[in-house]
């Protein structure tokens, strides 16, 4: 009988979620590589660039402070309209670079005119009429004071005798 030269640091045991997430990485790799994915925009450059921006919403004790940014906008591309309990923020904006002075054509989101619209519920409601709004840094700040029938109220607990 012949004698296996086989260590037991040389054993290795087998894993086979390992092997799938392998499989599952270079199956990935190949349908990439084939079929690539185009977003609709970029296959029709002359279109607007459909803008995206993540909002973001933060409590405080008297109002509701809204960040989106928004980079290569300025303030009279933007509309903010607000309602009780409903926001909306529109942006329209021409193209970053003029591709008609230069004989290249590349198709992307500096060369194409962008649009976005955000259609946010809010979580109370707010005055309207006491809505700011600032755009600093590529960053549109807005502060929508909570309205007094939405602030919490503490109320004292009183003790009755037994």
């Amino acid at each position: 009988m012949a004698k296996l030269n086989v260590e037991p640091t040389d054993i290795v045991r087998w894993n086979p979620f390992q092997e799938l997430a392998e499989m599952r990485q270079r199956m990935e790799e190949l349908f990439n590589r084939g079929f690539s994915y185009t977003p609709i925009p970029r296959l029709f450059p002359t279109e607007a660039h459909i803008f995206e921006p993540a909002l973001e919403c933060v409590r405080t004790e008297k109002a509701l402070e809204v960040f989106v940014p928004v980079p290569g906008f300025t303030p009279e591309e933007i509309t903010v309209e607000v309602q009780d309990t409903n926001l909306t923020i529109k942006g329209e904006r021409p193209p970053l670079f003029d591709q008609k002075k230069e004989e290249v054509r590349v198709p992307g989101w500096a060369t194409t005119k962008a649009t976005f619209a955000i259609n946010y519920t809010l979580p109370v409601e707010v005055v309207p009429g006491e809505v700011k709004a600032t755009l600093q840094n590529g960053v549109l700040h807005l502060t929508l004071p909570i309205a007094a029938k939405a602030i919490a109220k503490t109320v004292p607990v009183k003790v009755l005798p037994i």
